[in-house]
């Protein structure tokens, strides 16, 4: 049946948890990367207002700058090659941005050496190299810089600030920025302030300026966990006339007319709690159920949908929300036509986001200057058919496929790797030299050369066979643009994926660790197994229930979430912006935009 969430004595938080780290066995292949984007019952589409093809002309642009800044050898070189750098940072193309600067002759301008050292600070805070970037903004004093570079320097200090979890100094640097910036800028502005309004707290321990005071009302309003209502409606309309010049007007500025509730209080989770899948969505659910400020948590009931009947009456919920089952969507939909239910169903909704992560695919080989390609998927499935799409969209840029392999699950891919490489030829022509010689040569066999990047669709299993062996197979310096079709396991990542780019959500490099403990904590034992990607989702359903009207009324409001950026459309479907993660020495690194 269904039961609130304060009856579970057994996930309430322990003093006397364990501390050890949870190591669960990830057994369901469920696409990671795109599991996250099933948050809703409608169709998924891209982000507001989005066009690939202007990234893509974007990022043509910026890599013909830098293609003439390294042929350029007047003595405005260094000039440009900066400049190319900053544009390439700005369509996240962040090797090439290195490989611009890293051109860089070793007498520059003070002007030209400001401007170096705040490309390589925000470079380094792409990578969450915190230590190295705060070296590098704390050497430039403001009198070095001009309006442009000072403005740089205030976004980047704030963005430090962030990360290294102070957001009272955070919002003092973007109060001092804000009259730097263009009405373009400032809008991105808006959008990067409200991502970190959560982590705001209450009442400042300074004197904040004007437009700090108007940020805390209006998190005090319409913050991250306060859900829309008439009364907030009111009280925000009231806001905004007293602070008509406020930046954050462009949040709201294309509000719709819909009906809000009078209270968005009772939320009701609904899943198959006692499968693997739906254990782990409620222990997501109630991990971020305890993080929210008491006095703002809102009353949960949990749902089982396998004992549920039809007959019983779900009008006590404000909003619902979960893994629910097609007979019950049906019904409850004809019972409460205008509540909000957002259904969790990943199986369903999974095709409809392959030609988006295709797209995002190849734009990231295209941020990496890649021109000709070797496709690795599955023979059939999904897996199949994402390759399929990346194989069209890499061909409809006018991008060469050199050759795509297709390989059945859980075979040996060594044989498959050396033919696709052409190592079997080079070795063949080994033997013939020492047959026509009459003696053994001394020759390591030879790759393909005219390959500069993989697009790789595999299970976390497939790919820890695949990523070494292209390794092996001396094509380590090619880049691996990978899609995971499963949960991976995060300790794996560092030894196994080196150097490969993952596409998916940004647990895979931030939380999976702090997570497990969480559970741990909520559990005093060990989850097992604890499926990250279901986790995941029920951590982002809690905040995604209580914002899911804001985000509805207000196309411009984004929630930074466990599975990635969450926004609403024009239309008021759900969109998703996932992330990049890069393995590197240290393990898995999360390579989050600066907006």
């Amino acid at each position: 049946m269904s039961q609130p969430i304060t009856n579970h004595t057994s996930a309430l938080p322990s003093k006397n948890g364990k501390n050890t780290a949870a190591t669960p066995t990830l057994r369901q292949k469920l696409l990671l990367t795109f599991a996250s984007l099933a948050l809703s019952a409608c169709q998924i589409t891209g982000p507001p207002g989005s066009n690939v093809q202007q990234p893509r002309q974007s990022l043509a642009s910026a890599l013909t700058q830098l293609t003439q800044a390294q042929t350029d050898s007047s003595a405005e070189r260094p000039k440009q090659l900066l400049d190319s750098a900053q544009a390439l940072i700005a369509v996240q193309a962040y090797d090439k941005a290195h490989q611009a600067i890293s051109l860089l002759p070793g007498h520059l301008s003070d002007s030209q050496t400001a401007q170096y050292k705040l490309i390589k600070a925000q470079l380094n805070l792409i990578n969450h190299r915190r230590l190295q970037a705060k070296q590098l903004l704390t050497s430039l004093g403001q009198n070095q810089l001009n309006q442009s570079q000072k403005a740089i320097w205030l976004m980047l200090k704030a963005d430090l600030a962030r990360q290294q979890q102070h957001p009272q100094l955070a919002l003092q640097l973007e109060s001092q920025l804000t009259p730097l910036l263009d009405e373009s800028d400032r809008r991105q502005q808006t959008k990067r302030i409200w991502k970190h309004l959560a982590s705001l707290p209450s009442h400042p321990s300074h004197i904040p300026s004007n437009i700090e005071k108007a940020w805390y009302q209006l998190a005090s309003i319409i913050g991250p966990y306060k859900p829309l209502t008439s009364q907030s409606q009111e009280a925000l309309a009231a806001w905004l006339k007293q602070h008509p010049n406020h930046p954050a007007h462009t949040l709201f500025e294309d509000a719709r007319s819909i009906i809000v509730p009078e209270n968005n209080q009772r939320i009701c989770f609904a899943a198959p709690v006692k499968s693997p899948e739906g254990k782990a969505m409620q222990l997501g659910l109630i991990t971020h159920f305890y993080e929210i400020p008491k006095h703002l948590r809102p009353s949960v009931l949990m749902i089982d949908t396998e004992q549920f009947h039809q007959h019983e009456d779900p009008n006590l919920c404000d909003t619902i929300i979960g893994h629910i089952p097609h007979r019950l969507l049906m019904s409850w939909r004809q019972q409460m036509p205008s509540h909000p239910i957002i259904n969790l169903d990943i199986r369903r909704l999974l095709w409809q986001t392959k030609a988006n992560i295709a797209e995002e695919l190849t734009l990231q080989a295209s941020r990496l200057g890649a021109h000709r390609a070797i496709i690795i998927a599955p023979e059939q499935g999904l897996g199949a058919s994402v390759g399929n799409k990346i194989s069209k969209s890499w061909r409809h840029q006018g991008k060469l496929v050199l050759s795509k392999l297709t390989y059945k699950p859980e075979t040996e891919h060594s044989k498959g790797i050396a033919e696709l490489l052409e190592i079997d030829q080079s070795q063949t022509r080994k033997r013939q030299l020492e047959q026509i010689l009459w003696r053994s040569v001394d020759m390591a066999p030879r790759r393909r050369q005219d390959i500069d990047a993989f697009f790789l669709i595999a299970n976390n299993r497939e790919a820890k066979s695949f990523v070494p062996l292209l390794q092996y197979y001396y094509a380590q310096d090619i880049p691996v643009i990978l899609v995971l079709l499963d949960d991976p396991e995060p300790q794996t990542l560092a030894k196994d994926l080196k150097s490969a780019w993952i596409y998916g959500s940004p647990w895979i490099a931030t939380s999976a660790k702090t997570w497990q403990q969480a559970a741990e904590k909520l559990l005093a034992r060990q989850p097992s197994p604890l499926l990250l990607s279901h986790f995941a989702l029920g951590y982002d359903a809690l905040h995604l229930a209580l914002a899911w009207d804001k985000l509805k009324r207000f196309p411009h409001l984004a929630i930074s979430a466990a599975t990635g950026t969450l926004s609403a459309n024009d239309h008021a479907q759900l969109n998703l912006q996932g992330a990049w993660t890069k393995v590197g020495k240290h393990g898995p690194e999360l390579l989050e935009p600066l907006i």
